[in-house]
């Protein structure tokens, strides 16, 4: 019986045929084909243009390999890194943010074109921490390999996004409006949406353009709440965009808001400060 389970794992290795073992599952990754078939396994590593995985095999246990175009998507469970980095930035903790991506960028670049990666995210994560810590060389670097790894065009919109900001925070506006505005009619993918938006705001802000401004940043409170590393930066921006109006009892309002809900963040420490200052002119 033995020498049966192993010729027929040899014949399906050679076939290049799915191998499902009917053994209880490894608790860890799930392999989904396109065939609509899984593996669940404990054990990933990457070969070529396969994904390889341990199986067992009668006592023992052998390896195989399915092909990158055969897998609908690989479901990862959530590294710890992300939740991490996501405390970290919203404590203004750049540096430790990117510390704990470190080890998730590692671990999922060999997968990074294989849908249900965590690699994007990590990716667009670090993007973040790099901007904010001002290394935009940095960054432009990532924003270009995230745009060569992206296998959706969701992803694309989102690297397309994070160039734009960079254009904003350079002064080339126009430029990067263009990208705003494209992406907020194509995309349907709330990250992109909300940095769109946000970046957007950023861009007419600078451009003493208060009214569009703060129609923007209005845009992430109100339709994505739940994007908490940019509706802080959204409510600075549109309390300084009230004070452009010289709407200063607004702009208090919202400096105010921003200190209560989101006291741990670096832009509640900017508000300190410009609280006192919209509070003279009043």
């Amino acid at each position: 019986m033995k020498t049966l389970r192993r010729f027929s794992f040899l014949i399906a290795l050679l076939l290049g045929a799915p191998v499902v073992f009917a053994q209880q599952p490894q608790a860890g990754v799930t392999i989904v084909l396109k065939d609509g078939r899984s593996v669940t396994t404990g054990n990933l590593r990457r070969s070529g243009g396969n994904v390889m995985t341990t199986v067992q095999v009668g006592t023992g246990t052998g390896e195989i390999g399915y092909g990158v175009n055969t897998i609908a998507r690989i479901e990862f469970p959530e590294p710890p890194g992300i939740k991490q980095a996501r405390d970290f930035l919203a404590q203004g903790k750049e540096g430790e943010a990117l510390a704990a991506l470190r080890p998730v960028m590692i671990g999922q670049e060999p997968f990074r074109d294989v849908p249900g990666n965590w690699w994007t995210q990590a990716a667009q994560l670090q993007i973040n921490a790099l901007l904010r810590a001002g290394r935009e060389s940095e960054a432009e670097t990532l924003i270009n390999e995230l745009a060569k790894a992206a296998t959706d065009p969701e992803t694309a919109n989102m690297a397309r996004v994070q160039q734009a900001a960079i254009w904003t925070r350079k002064g080339q506006h126009d430029k990067a409006l263009a990208v705003y505005d494209a992406v907020i009619k194509e995309s349907k993918n709330r990250d992109a949406l909300a940095l769109a938006w946000l970046n957007k705001g950023n861009s007419l802000l600078a451009l003493r353009k208060w009214e569009p401004a703060i129609l923007a940043y209005l845009q992430v409170p109100v339709f994505y709440a739940d994007k908490k590393l940019l509706v802080p930066q959204a409510l600075l921006g549109g309390a300084r965009g009230m004070e452009g109006l010289q709407d200063f009892a607004g702009a208090e309002a919202k400096l105010n808001e921003l200190i209560e809900d989101f006291p741990m963040s670096p832009e509640a420490t900017t508000a300190k400060t410009e609280i006192v200052n919209v509070k003279k002119k009043q």
